[in-house]
């Protein structure tokens, strides 16, 4: 399966740093995907996310023989911002998707909105409950879905009311021809609608087709 991939993001009060974040990286056949949404605003959240991409980073670079886990990547940035103090916090999704294998693991904490849309049928991926460099689950475990072709995976922090993204997102895939839609395009579009005027706001949107599609 081909996939193409829109990120948006925007601080609460302009002229401030957004303290939500999102790296991709490749892996072999791998996409590993982090978002996060650091606690507070402006520059205290903004440095919180940038070091946990930059630890990110530096964690799957480091393990170029073998491909790190996402529980280990959990713990690792856990224990970084947990040797700061209290202050230090963060909700965060970290997903691995293969296309061509046609799976996606995910490994969710706190209140970062993960969904997963395929013909006739929305998945909400599950969230475990805590944040990252405050109280973690003691046994965190991914789970693991089926990737389909004609799909759409869309990541939110809860500065996006997706109460209403989900029927939108449904349509856009029942409709077909995901390969038409500009995926940057779609995501600053939720965005500008849907995005809370109170809080950081930031939407992932990737779509899955497959290759003999028109």
């Amino acid at each position: 399966m081909h996939t193409a991939l829109g990120y948006a993001s925007r601080a609460y009060t302009p002229g401030l740093p957004c303290g939500d974040g999102f790296v991709q990286l490749q892996m072999g056949p791998i996409q590993r995907l982090m978002f996060t949404d650091g606690i507070g605003h402006g520059h205290h959240a903004f440095q919180i996310v940038e070091s946990l991409n930059q630890q990110l980073i530096w964690l799957c670079q480091r393990s170029q023989a073998y491909r790190i886990s996402l529980v280990d990547c959990l713990l690792n940035l856990h224990a970084l911002l947990k040797e700061r103090g209290h202050d230090h916090q963060a909700a965060l999704a970290l997903l691995d998707l293969d296309a061509e294998g046609r799976w996606l693991e995910s490994l969710i904490i706190g209140n970062i909105d993960v969904h997963y849309h395929r013909p006739g049928q929305h998945l909400a991926l599950p969230a475990l409950p805590g944040m990252v460099g405050g109280r973690l689950p003691s046994h965190p475990r991914p789970t693991h879905h089926t990737l389909t072709g004609g799909s759409l995976l869309g990541l939110f922090s809860d500065g996006v009311d997706v109460r209403h993204t989900h029927h939108g997102l449904q349509v856009m895939v029942a409709r077909g021809h995901l390969d038409r839609l500009d995926m940057q395009v779609e995501a600053e579009t939720i965005l500008g609608l849907l995005g809370r005027p109170t809080d950081d706001a930031s939407c992932v949107l990737l779509r899955l087709v497959e290759e003999d599609e028109p």
